[in-house]
């Protein structure tokens, strides 16, 4: 957006300079084109809600089967890794993985073409108070992925949503940061009754 607006604002600011065009008209350039290349973003958000918006749905109706699932008493079941598998075709991201807090350490519970089930983490790699960008994840041994959500509850972290790039490369929307946030919170909830249920 700001290379766009630039590109456009230069271009009407050089044929004011020569004459060829009123200020009025390099205002309204400039106006018009912040408007309209912003525009474009939450187009793109909205017509990405509207063709996924199966996938939408899929992704919380597992979040409500594990929700149902929690309260039959059952131990903490497979949904987790469905629940991962929609997001990363929902976001189109290559790969993730969902970890689980056990004593000094976080355990690969669900995984996208990341890390192995089971694989165990030290602690302090997945450690976070809110979400943040890896800009350097080999310093976590996280190479190749870029946002840690925390998995959070009444006891503190008890977990974490590790996701790597998307499949385009494109940076994450605030509409895909809110809905991951979304999934996340309702995710810990669930996770967290389970295992006091256990």
């Amino acid at each position: 957006v700001g290379a766009l607006t630039a590109f456009y604002v230069l271009v009407a600011l050089v044929l004011f300079l020569g004459g060829q065009v009123s200020f009025v008209t390099l205002a309204l350039t400039i106006v018009g084109t912040i408007a309209a290349n912003s525009l474009f973003d939450a187009l793109r958000s909205t017509l990405d809600r509207f063709f996924y918006q199966r996938q939408f749905q899929l992704l919380r109706e597992n979040l409500r089967r594990l929700a149902t699932e929690a309260g039959t008493g059952q131990t903490l079941p497979e949904r987790p890794q469905a629940i991962l598998d929609a997001l990363c075709r929902v976001l189109r991201i290559q790969r993730a993985f969902i970890a689980l807090a056990e004593p000094e350490q976080y355990v690969v519970r669900a995984t996208h073409d990341a890390l192995s089930v089971g694989q165990t983490l030290p602690a302090p790699a997945l450690m976070a108070t809110e979400s943040i960008g890896l800009l350097h994840p080999e310093k976590r041994g996280l190479d190749g992925m870029r946002l840690l959500i925390p998995l959070s509850a009444a006891r503190g972290q008890i977990g974490a949503l590790v996701l790597g790039n998307k499949e385009d490369r494109q940076a994450f929307t605030d509409t895909d940061l809110d809905l991951v946030q979304d999934l996340a919170d309702q995710m810990a909830g669930l996770v967290f009754g389970i295992q006091q249920q256990e």
